[in-house]
Formats: C-alpha cells, structure tokens, sequence
C-alpha cells in the first residue's frame, strides 16, 4: 500500500468499483474495510482489480515486487522514447574528387632514319 492519501483514495474507489461490480450494488461494507461477500479469493474482484492494473503480493514479498515492477517501467520507457525519438538524419553523399585527367598517351617515337652520305 502506499502513504499517499490520494493514491490510496484511487485504490478504495476502483476496489468499490470491482466489489459492487461483482456483487451488485447492494453490497454493504463490513466492519474490516470490505465488502460483505468480499473474499480474498474472489476470482471476479481479483480480475476486476488486475484489469486496472493492481496486483496481490504477501507484505514479505512487496518491495522486491515494486523493485521489479519499477525495473520494467524503466525499461518501457525507455524503449518507448526510443521509439519516439526521430531517426537520425541520413549521411551526407559522397563528395566527388575531381578527377584528374587521364595523361595523354605519347606518340610513339620513330628513330631518326639513318642518313646516307650519298653526295
């Protein structure tokens, strides 16, 4: 249970809602804070108080139970901001390089013609 008045002002008004739904409206609280036909092993209230998000756990057992169910609250909002985050932005394109030019092939070099000394 918790300390906070309003919170455990939710909590009795959903478990009035669940015990009047299963046992219609003429159900009267008792003297221990429930409802006259109210058992611990009421599977309808029990499904009816699961159904808005309560759980049954012995005193024992509560805080590793909160510890737990805090763990997993973490961890769906974290997925869930990541899932509402936008997507990064695509990478730039590629930068074209200048391309240098090809070098020109050189002409082939014919050697000299060898010179007849005729005169």
């Amino acid at each position: 249970m918790t300390t906070d008045p309003a919170l455990y002002q939710e909590f009795e008004r959903d478990r009035a809602v669940c015990q009047t739904a299963n046992f219609g409206s003429d159900a009267k609280p008792s003297a221990r804070g429930g409802y006259s036909g109210f058992a611990p092993g009421n599977e309808g209230s029990q499904d009816c108080m699961a159904s808005k998000g309560y759980i049954v756990v012995t005193a024992d057992a509560a805080a590793a139970k909160q510890a737990e169910l805090a763990a997993k609250a973490a961890e769906k909002a974290r997925l869930e901001a990541e899932a509402a985050a936008p997507p990064p932005p695509p990478p730039p394109p590629p930068r074209r390089v200048a391309a240098k030019p090809k070098p020109k092939p050189k002409p082939p070099t014919t050697p000299p013609a060898p010179q007849n000394p005729q005169n």
